[in-house]
Parts: structure tokens; C-alpha cells; sequence
């Protein structure tokens, strides 16, 4: 579908999709991210900081939530709209291994 298009892996898909990676950097965006979602963009302070403390300047905080916000529009839209997806529906990401999955990317990824 889209992220292997992007350049992402199997493995970089799944991480975003369970918010965990062997990066740390990448790995306080996406708790960040997981944050924002969640406290519906009341994050606290010292999630704030810590999303600082790994590197992140103001304007890719602004980055990371503005690219939850495009993902929660988009799902809901789509919801609105009763959609017809002209791409795979992911997978629950119980099902979710990257251990089978090619050099490309699987139709779960």
C-alpha cells in the first residue's frame, strides 16, 4: 500500500503501528504520538519534555502532532464518507510478524 511506497519496511510499519523501535529517537516520536492521540493533545509536561530531551524541536513537535491530527481527520472522513479503501485493509496487529514478510513489504504491512 502506501508506507512501502514510502520507503518504509515491513519492520518500520509494524513499529509505528505498536509505537515501539530499536531507535530512540524514533521511539520517543511515537510514544509522543501514542501521547498526543491518546490525552486528545493535552500532553503534560513532562511529556513535553521528554520528546525534547530527545531532540525534537518545537517545530517537529509540531510536525508529529499535526501528523496525528492529518491521521485521525483522514480516518474519520473516511468514516463520515463510508469510504471504499482502494488499498488492503491492514491486519490487527496481533496477526502482524515480520519474521514471514519479504524484502518488500506483506499485505499486512
Amino acid at each position: 500500500a502506501v508506507a512501502p511506497s514510502a520507503g518504509l519496511s515491513a519492520a518500520d510499519i509494524l513499529a509505528g503501528r505498536t509505537g515501539h523501535s530499536e531507535d530512540c529517537r524514533t521511539k520517543a516520536a511515537l510514544t509522543f504520538a501514542h501521547s498526543v492521540l491518546e490525552s486528545r493533545g493535552k500532553v503534560s509536561d513532562q511529556q513535553l519534555s521528554s520528546a525534547r530531551e530527545a531532540g525534537f524541536s518545537d517545530a517537529d513537535i509540531v510536525e508529529i502532532v499535526a501528523t496525528v491530527v492529518l491521521g485521525c481527520f483522514t480516518n474519520f472522513l473516511n468514516n463520515v464518507a463510508d469510504t471504499d479503501l482502494d488499498i488492503p485493509r491492514a491486519e490487527p496487529v496481533a496477526a502482524c510478524s515480520t519474521s514471514n514478510c519479504e524484502a518488500t513489504a506483506c499485505s499486512t504491512h
